[in-house]
């Protein structure tokens, strides 16, 4: 473990979302069953409960409190060791925790904004980062010489093999990192998107497309009833593409 922080410790460990490939790391009948740790204050708790019911609204996934019975659920818990906002990337079967650091004297951490409990809830939910895309240099440049070197593991692209998705890429996506994450000064950038002026690294709410994404994953579209209405509730709820 020496030397390995909380995204790279869970880079080498997540797996794909093509479901062909990994059918047993996708959440069963679109449930999710979950427990939160008494370690959070009642601010913590509820912002956590708001990320989960807006993710219940927007997609036809259903969270249920854990009944202290089911095997596979989620936990959410401050973990200390490795600290952080983090969570591996699809079920992984027995108790799988999503750490969400709580707010200090320093910062307020995991809990800034609605979109970091929502950021690891996708993960958790079989998404990976944006940027991770097999087609990622077409969209944008990662500057490696400007990244700390430990965090470099974290900008690996993912293979075509193990991820599809039939969506545009997406600057605005809650799962893209911003221009200068884990730069060794945030003065300069590490990564540049090849479309000018676009902002990347909101941590506000879903994309519109995230929303899709999310819900063409765990089947939401197939009913015609029910695409239309997901597909409302994303395009009108939904973050458009940002701008500077």
């Amino acid at each position: 473990m020496a030397g390995l922080t909380p995204e790279t410790l869970v880079m080498n460990t997540r797996v794909a979302l093509k479901w062909e490939a990994f059918p047993e790391k996708r959440w069963p009948n679109a449930t999710v069953p979950y427990s939160i740790s008494s370690l959070y204050g009642n601010n913590e708790q509820q912002m956590i409960r708001t990320a989960i019911a807006t993710l219940q609204f927007l997609t036809c996934i259903d969270f249920v409190e854990w009944d202290g019975k089911v095997e596979d659920y989620i936990l959410f818990w401050p973990m200390t060791r490795p600290r952080g906002c983090w969570s591996y990337v699809g079920r992984r079967g027995g108790m799988q925790v999503v750490s969400l650091q709580a707010p200090d004297h320093r910062s307020l951490r995991c809990f800034a904004s609605l979109g970091k409990p929502i950021h690891e809830l996708l993960h958790a939910l079989g998404i990976f980062h944006e940027q991770a895309r097999p087609d990622r240099d077409q969209h944008v440049t990662i500057l490696t010489e400007n990244i700390i070197t430990e965090y470099l593991g974290n900008f690996r692209k993912q293979s075509g093999q193990n991820t599809t998705f039939p969506l545009p890429y997406d600057y605005s996506s809650v799962m893209h990192y911003g221009s200068n994450f884990f730069s060794y000064t945030k003065s300069v950038p590490t990564i540049v998107p090849k479309v000018p002026g676009v902002e990347i690294g909101q941590r506000i709410m879903l994309s519109k497309l995230d929303c899709l994404k999310l819900n063409e994953l765990y089947g939401c579209l197939e009913d015609p009833t029910d695409r239309l209405k997901y597909i409302t509730f994303c395009n009108f709820l939904g973050i458009s593409q940002l701008s500077s």
